[in-house]
């Protein structure tokens, strides 16, 4: 388990958890704990859950005891309450502004695979919580806003482009000069396995087409937001520096044609991409 996800103690969960984050509607049973990984050692008069999936970013502490996070917490109830609860007790949250969709949104992308339990009481909640396409154009929009803070050009919004067999397709953010897209992955959590496959030709049509294709989820854009800036600027400003040292020349085209072939850049004016080694990329000067 990575150091990031160690979790030191067993945090409470559950019914236990929505107790102490005092949730309504939500029934006392034993204690309720959840253990971190696949062992589960066995304590009396204790309820015991174990997750693989258990974050130190999913727990929290009240009055000094470890519990999961409410997100986390409206997450397992799912698995241990009706629906009706789950609604209740989710909607109340996010009337009260205990939580966010966006939390909850992070949390089912990042624990709430489709067939464990509970998930799809909090997927139905949050989906009625939102108007149509809701989802997608808010992760868009933060997306954005994160780009912009890069220091990088802007990007081009909705570029649309062609790929093999004459499909297109929009881009979300793009520098077309570089081949660089930068995309919000915003189904992950609530897609369907067509769905699924359908995104992954289209991931596949874009790469194949020479793109750097990055997507970017709820989790990352918004709890990981310091780690995609550094990546997209380091991506974004290595392309950059290849670019600017693209270096016109002068030779014959006849030339070009019998050393490099036909292609871009071959004429009396060609091009070449000299890296600050010194080396050079595509059509050697010499």
């Amino acid at each position: 388990m990575p150091p990031s996800w160690r979790v030191a103690r067993p945090p409470a969960s559950h019914r236990s958890a929505a107790r102490l984050h005092q949730l309504r509607g939500v029934p006392l049973g034993r204690p309720e704990i959840t253990v971190p990984g696949t062992r589960l050692p066995r304590h009396r008069g204790i309820t015991q859950h174990r997750s693989n999936l258990l974050e130190a970013l999913d727990v929290t502490s009240i009055d000094g005891i470890p519990v999961t996070t409410l997100a986390r917490t409206l997450l397992d109830l799912g698995a241990v309450v009706p629906f009706e609860v789950v609604e209740l007790a989710a909607q109340d949250a996010l009337i009260e502004q205990r939580t966010s969709t966006t939390e909850l949104i992070c949390t089912l992308e990042r624990v709430g695979r489709r067939g464990r339990r509970g998930t799809a009481a909090l997927r139905a909640v949050v989906a009625a919580s939102l108007p149509a396409n809701g989802v997608d154009t808010r992760l868009e929009l933060a997306l954005l806003r994160l780009v912009e803070s890069c220091p990088v050009p802007p990007p081009v919004l909705q570029h649309e482009i062609v790929v093999a067999g004459g499909g297109r397709y929009r881009l979300d953010e793009a520098w077309p000069d570089l081949r660089i897209a930068v995309e919000a992955d915003g189904r992950r959590w609530h897609s369907t396995r067509r769905d699924f496959e359908r995104d992954l030709a289209r991931v596949r049509a874009i790469t194949a087409a020479g793109w750097s294709h990055y997507r970017y989820s709820w989790a990352d854009v918004h709890q990981h937001a310091p780690r995609v800036r550094a990546e997209l600027t380091a991506v974004i400003t290595a392309s950059l520096a290849v670019d600017l040292c693209r270096v016109p020349y002068r030779g014959g085209a006849q030339r070009d044609k019998e050393r490099w072939g036909e292609g871009e850049g071959v004429g009396p004016e060609g091009w070449g991409v000299r890296c600050c080694s010194g080396s050079w990329l595509g059509r050697d000067p010499r």
